[in-house]
């Protein structure tokens, strides 16, 4: 991530233009070779699901039509967010010669963010799979996203401060929804910059402070402040047009029906929901969703391998576990596939947002 940056900053984008430009950045970042670091805010309130997951079993859809909200789907991994004027976006572009592992990325960009966030004196660290964290409460969540030729853009999403109402109103809860508890969740697991620093704190607030401390904690010495070139511009206007605007690129992941069965497992890269298309007694096909943080070859074989196969649960647990290998624990696996079968075809169940863990509250 050494080397010349330019520095863009945008303030009240919508969900489409914001992750329109975000990808066209790193687009052209594969030509050029150019590092990019965006700052900026979406307007109140853009919902975004991660590139893995599907819509219908995170958002309640209504509340999002009713509240006259923003919904899209992020190039990056990861949970639902609800971005807006309290939150600020980061978006880093580079080009990586000799590709690292999506965790080595992740923990050098959560290591640049942590450094940023001391200059602030706020102690921060990288947890899980891509949350930073202040004494064990998020303040920021990680996501990358990959281009064929080496392109690689890194969000986050800073919480200067959180609309708890719009984000219980809007992400799909567990069956029994209190509101009072829900919030006790969000305030136990997340933490604000507004409140850590005492003063109110809205995206806008932290770009300079971030502009001024994100370059030296990457190594970077000199910074530009610049505008997206035309080129930039003219593939941003292609993807707003032809990918973010569209509805196939949005739910592109469809809810469950009654003729699938579905499966909900952690592994290391996140949690993963599977999908299994029923035809009599055997798989007719099967896909693979979920908030995981990047993919991966052996969730990419699943689908094959689990074509055909025999409707059992133990016996598909085991396919599975074959085929992921470390990704997953194998006893964790059976006991999700067990639980699974019990409980038939329900309605899609949440996987978890970037604020409420998964499983839901207690």
């Amino acid at each position: 991530m050494v080397g010349p940056l330019r520095l863009i900053v945008d303030h009240g984008v919508s969900a489409a233009e914001g992750l329109a430009l975000d990808e066209a950045l790193v687009r052209r970042c594969e030509e050029n070779g150019n590092t990019t670091l965006r700052l900026y805010t979406y307007s109140d309130h853009a919902v975004l699901v991660g590139r893995y997951q599907r819509v219908e079993a995170e958002i309640d859809l209504d509340e999002v039509t009713i509240r006259h909200l923003d919904i899209n789907r992020r190039p990056t991994g990861g949970g639902t967010i609800v971005m807006g004027s309290g939150q600020l976006g980061i978006a880093l572009v580079f080009k990586e010669e000799n590709p690292s592992t999506p965790r080595q990325v992740l923990e050098s960009f959560g290591g640049v963010l942590a450094t940023t966030l001391g200059h602030l004196g706020i102690q921060a660290s990288l947890a899980g799979k891509n949350d930073l964290e202040v004494t064990g409460r998020k303040v920021a969540g990680l996501g990358i996203f990959r281009t064929p030729r080496g392109g690689t853009l890194c969000h986050a999403s800073v919480l200067g401060s959180l609309d708890t109402q719009v984000m219980t109103a809007v992400l799909r809860t567990p069956a029994v929804k209190a509101e009072s508890k829900l919030q006790a969740e969000l305030a136990q697991r997340t933490v604000t910059l507004s409140e850590l620093l005492n003063r109110s704190v809205f995206g806008s607030d932290l770009i300079e402070e971030f502009s001024l401390a994100l370059p030296p904690a990457m190594g970077v010495t000199g910074v530009s402040r610049e505008r997206p070139d035309d080129y930039e511009l003219a593939i941003a206007s292609d993807l707003l047009a032809h990918k973010y605007s569209q509805s196939s690129w949005i739910f592109s992941r469809d809810g469950v029906t009654p003729a699938e069965h579905l499966v909900t497992f952690r592994t290391t890269l996140g949690t993963v929901q599977l999908v299994l298309r029923i035809a009599g007694a055997a798989v007719r096909d099967a896909s693979v969703t979920g908030d995981f943080i990047d993919s991966d070859s052996r969730l990419s074989a699943l689908p094959k391998a689990l074509r055909w196969q025999p409707l059992s649960s133990v016996h598909l647990a085991d396919v599975v576990s074959e085929v992921l290998g470390d990704l997953v624990d194998r006893r964790a696996l059976g006991e999700a596939f067990a639980v699974s079968w019990i409980g038939g075809d329900a309605m899609p169940f949440r996987i978890g947002s970037c604020y409420l863990p998964e499983g839901g509250v207690k």
